[in-house]
């Protein structure tokens, strides 16, 4: 999977900011919104494995809040 297409998945599917999934992988922002629009190349081996392992959990489920 290109490292552009997987970024855009884990941002869509666990509903992260930018500033939030630069943090869970160790990454600045700017370099995750340089890799969601493809002008990253290439990766660290352990930055991809990050990536891959956070789409592959669960999304957490948000509850309502209710007064």
């Amino acid at each position: 999977m290109k490292l552009q297409e997987l970024v855009q998945k884990v941002l869509y599917k666990h509903r992260l900011n930018q500033a939030r999934l630069a943090k869970l992988v160790g990454k600045s922002q700017s370099w995750v919104h340089r890799a969601s629009t493809g002008k990253v190349q290439r990766c660290d081996y352990e930055v991809y494995q990050r990536l891959e392992a956070i789409l592959n959990t669960a999304p957490e489920t948000i509850t309502p809040v209710t007064d």
